[in-house]
């Protein structure tokens, strides 16, 4: 089974304007990331609402310790609403089908952030690490989130999908 889908959502004590201004940018996915993985990006893009949407926006290289090559992602936004997430449709060497969205809800207590993504690896072979990898990753990046903003988990889980995803 090569298919799976992810969940992984905080509650962070900050307004949606605050957690924005951070998880809007490539600079503060490389802060979620670091020090285990790091995004490369042209030097010209950080905002993400200022990239095209449904077209490969560059060409980034996910890098282990920011020097080993690990995955390599044509990154492609397919919406973005700033204050309230995007969602992006990225082509990944490792990757069949690829989907992830983050959400940004306000909440009483601040923002809860929700990551969801859905994807299926090209191969059987090394899937259920590829997933494994891929949820510790988001875990990283949630805990990196609730160190800068303070909060709590909310709602993760990983699950295998019984049948292929995105097509």
């Amino acid at each position: 089974m090569t298919a799976w889908r992810l969940q992984v959502g905080s509650l962070l004590h900050a307004a949606p304007e605050d957690v924005w201004e951070r998880v809007g940018t490539v600079d503060g996915v490389n802060l979620e990331l670091a020090p285990w993985l790091r995004l490369t990006a042209p030097r010209d893009v950080r905002r993400l609402e200022d990239l095209p949407l449904g077209t490969p926006a560059f060409r980034a290289w996910v890098l282990l310790v920011g020097l080993v090559p690990v995955e390599v992602a044509e990154v492609t936004l397919v919406a973005v609403e700033p204050l309230h997430g995007y969602v992006e449709r990225s082509r990944l060497v490792t990757q069949r089908a690829w989907e992830h969205e983050r959400r940004l809800v306000r909440h009483a207590r601040g923002t809860l952030v929700l990551d969801r993504v859905a994807a299926a690896a090209r191969r059987d072979a090394g899937a259920r690490r590829q997933r494994a990898a891929f949820a510790a990753a988001f875990a990283h990046r949630h805990r990196r989130l609730r160190a800068a903003f303070g909060g709590e988990p909310a709602g993760d889980r990983t699950v295998a999908a019984p049948t292929p995803l995105l097509g």
